[in-house]
């Protein structure tokens, strides 16, 4: 009879849940009903009678599984409440990453985060600023204020009371991170037998892959596109200028939050002694003292993908280590800085289009970039007011990453984020999902920024090369490389061809610290007088290993991946 039972209960259940029931996720329901009102009425009937102790206990739980299951208003706050799972799960199975053999994900609670919560539990007020826009500072969301305190405080709660459970199932899950002002969630990892179990969880609302993002790097074109002299006229950023001030003014008190691979720190574009922080500022996560005047937040967020990785200390800092994040800051708020004299430039003031600004560098690629670690950045950067959230990195379509950027506006800071650098997707694919535009851009409320053709045509003609191989013979993917000229188009490539040996920095750094081929550190003098460097990536930015090379007397640098 009780198998009779199970399998009703597993019949009934299938088309309200959304997927078929295993023992498992019985069990852990079961562990719901008893905990619940219900069972206080229903167990001491059951337990009357000439019954055997075990016989009453069996058929109590089939009961309280039935009864909680099949009533009327369970199937109906099931299907209003829960998306359906099981293309979630599935989702979940063959996209995310895997981590020492265990799937990572994110699952979202069902109370809903500070950025929107309207103030719907007794006691709690409140604390979204479409409902109590009293719940401020500065136009931004309060996150210290005392209703914000309080249901923080409640979601802390409510997180540790969830973990407690399902750990009693899933002990080998682990949390890597946790949010609840723009999202009410966890980022964990988890056996992939036992997602679904994860799924069926009542708390759970929905769970997601997590998922490898990526920088928008321009392609080599772009590249060659030119700098900062050229792009504010035609981003028309002078009228700007003159309608705050003048471009000393642009900027001044705006705190712009670069959610990024860091900033350089000891960048001249990023430093302005002239800048007094505000008020609980400057703001970091690590020992180390990198924020200054200019850049008042220097925190970073590891994602789970290189969570176990052993990885060199300064992966583990707010420091850009790639370069990305460096652009991306100093296009923003760089400081003036005139080049007139500077070797191999040209004679152009430059700066960013609010050089007056403060930044905060979120750091969410060290050194790889997971969705959790963004959202942790994005998260952050709204924790913290920014002003401004700059995103210059995504995914094709992201519905989680979408939620969390409009959320930063309900949040009240202004989002923008780069549209992408992909295109319209190949013709084979125009029904996938994705497209031109790629989250978060193409979240609501979200400014997207996309890039535009220009007249300053001199500087591109001229800016790309063809670099051949010669001897020894290469393999047919290494015959000729695509190059580009290097700092501000100064030099175009010669007409003529150039020959020179191409020399190994891995075979002439063994006496410096980093070895291995980086360039990271500055290189014997005279090492690489006439050659061609052939420089290992990684462990710092390209611009470092560059100047390294070229002060050791390199003609051109050519980089690898290791």
């Amino acid at each position: 009879m009780r198998s009779s039972i199970w399998r009703l209960i597993e019949r009934r259940a299938s088309p309200s849940l959304g997927y078929r029931f295993g023992r498992a996720q019985m069990t852990v329901l079961a562990f719901e009903f008893f905990a619940s009102r219900e069972a206080s009425g229903i167990i001491p009937a059951l337990m009357r009678g000439g019954a055997t102790m075990k016989r009453r206990i069996g058929f109590a739980i089939t009961l309280a599984l039935l009864l909680g299951l099949l009533s009327p208003s369970a199937r109906a706050q099931s299907a209003e409440a829960l998306p359906p799972k099981r293309a979630q799960v599935q989702a979940v199975l063959e996209q995310a990453v895997r981590v020492n053999g265990h799937v990572a994900v994110i699952v979202l609670l069902k109370d809903e985060p500070l950025a929107t919560y309207r103030g719907t539990i007794r006691g709690l007020a409140a604390t979204s600023l479409a409902v109590a826009p009293e719940n401020q500072v500065q136009g931004r969301l309060n996150v210290d204020s005392a209703r914000s305190r309080a249901y923080a405080a409640y979601l802390q709660r409510q997180h540790d009371l969830f973990l407690t459970k399902m750990r009693q199932w899933i002990p080998e899950a682990t949390v890597h991170h946790r949010y609840h002002v723009l999202l009410n969630g966890l980022a964990l990892t988890v056996p992939a037998e036992k997602v679904e179990l994860l799924a069926s969880f009542p708390e759970v609302v929905e769970i997601f892959p997590i998922v490898e993002v990526f920088p928008e790097s321009a392609s080599p074109r772009a590249r060659a596109l030119p700098p900062l002299d050229v792009s504010h006229t035609l981003m028309g950023a002078e009228e700007l200028w003159e309608a705050v001030g003048g471009r000393e003014r642009a900027g001044l008190g705006i705190k712009i939050g670069i959610v990024d691979t860091g900033v350089d720190f000891d960048h001249p574009m990023l430093q302005d002694a002239t800048l007094v922080p505000p008020p609980g500022f400057p703001k970091t996560n690590t020992s180390e003292g990198l924020a200054n005047g200019k850049v008042i937040v220097a925190k970073v967020f590891q994602s789970v993908i290189d969570r176990q990785a052993n990885l060199d200390a300064r992966f583990r800092t707010a420091q850009d280590l790639n370069g990305h994040g460096t652009h991306v800051a100093s296009c923003a708020a760089g400081n003036l800085i005139d080049l007139t004299g500077f070797p191999g430039a040209r004679p152009v003031v430059i700066s960013g289009v609010a050089p007056k600004a403060f930044l905060g560098s979120y750091r969410v690629c060290a050194p790889r970039c997971g969705l959790d670690s963004l959202l942790a950045g994005i998260e952050e950067a709204a924790r913290d007011g920014m002003d401004v959230i700059n995103i210059s990195m995504g995914a094709p379509t992201n519905a989680l990453l979408d939620r969390a950027a409009a959320n930063a506006v309900s949040a009240g800071s202004v989002v923008v984020a780069a549209a992408g650098n992909d295109g319209p997707p190949p013709a084979e694919t125009q029904n996938a999902a994705g497209g031109t535009v790629r989250s978060p851009a193409n979240a609501q409320r979200v400014i997207a920024v996309g890039a535009t053709t220009n007249a300053h045509q001199g500087a591109a003609a001229s800016a790309l090369g063809r670099v051949r191989l010669l001897e020894p013979p290469p393999p047919p993917e290494l015959s000729e490389l695509l190059g580009f000229r290097g700092l501000n188009g100064a030099t175009p490539f010669p007409e003529t061809a150039l020959h020179a040996p191409l020399r190994d920095v891995d075979l002439i750094d063994n006496g410096v610290a980093d070895g291995g081929g980086l360039a990271c550190e500055p290189l014997p003098p005279w090492s690489l007088v006439g050659a061609i460097a052939l420089i290992q990536r990684g462990q710092c930015t390209f611009a470092a290993k560059n100047q390294n090379a070229a002060m050791a007397g390199a003609i051109a640098v050519i980089f690898y991946n290791s």
